[in-house]
């Protein structure tokens, strides 16, 4: 995940919990979040190989 896609998903995540105007679409923010963990783990697979 690039930084300029993972910085418009933390908005997107920031924007679902913390925005009143927007209904909180739990299974978005989930599917997020475990885009992110995923992300991880891919670079710290990465790193170790290194």
């Amino acid at each position: 995940m690039s930084e300029t896609e993972y910085a418009r998903k933390l908005d997107e995540v920031d924007s679902l919990i913390n925005d009143p105007t927007r209904r909180l679409d739990a299974d978005k923010v989930w599917s997020l979040l475990a885009e992110f963990a995923r992300a991880r783990d891919v670079g710290e697979r990465q790193a170790a190989r290194a």
